[in-house]
């Protein structure tokens, strides 16, 4: 059945030629031409476009391997919203891959990615609260962190909720 005020020929989603050029969906695999239509989609302020090109420079498929342009292009994808990239920009910035090693930067972005609902991102909240990483030490929203994590299926924040427990204090 057709929801009112849709036309049944519709999409819901219009279509994307660079998932299928990248994925090889209904078209041989080309990361070169999905590349050119991230580009395009990028320009026009796309964070999904933003963050796929951050991906093809990390991995180097379509283009040369270059951590300095996946930073650049997950931080623009970041800045757009797009919660993978803010994760994998809290990542890079973990790492100091592309970019100067930064604990709080990495923090904040894995706080806007959380704020999100991202599980994964929560659970590093609750971890870098609890450690101490890149934000000082706070038993409690650390706990309030790893609970989110924890309700949405994240097993390991249930063991660090259990282990903060346990031993009474922030430190994990």
């Amino acid at each position: 059945m057709v929801p009112p005020g849709r036309r049944p020929w519709t999409r819901r989603r219009p279509l994307q030629p660079w998932a299928c050029l990248s994925k090889g969906e209904g078209v041989e695999k080309d990361f070169r031409e999905a590349f050119r239509w991230f580009q395009l989609a990028a320009g026009q302020g796309d964070g999904k476009a933003c963050y796929n090109l951050g991906l093809m420079y990390a991995k180097g498929e379509g283009v040369a391997k270059n951590r300095k342009e996946a930073a650049r292009w997950f931080r623009l994808a970041a800045g757009l919203g797009h919660a993978r990239a803010q994760v994998d920009l809290a990542f890079i910035y973990l790492k100091g891959y592309g970019v100067v090693r930064d604990r709080g930067e990495a923090f904040r972005w894995l706080r806007e990615a959380a704020g999100q609902g991202d599980g994964e991102a929560e659970l590093c909240v609750g971890l870098m609260y609890a450690r101490g990483i890149g934000v000082a030490r706070n038993r409690d929203k650390a706990t309030a962190w790893l609970r989110k994590a924890a309700d949405q299926g994240y097993s390991r924040a249930g063991r660090y909720l259990k282990k903060l427990e346990e031993s009474g204090t922030a430190a994990l």
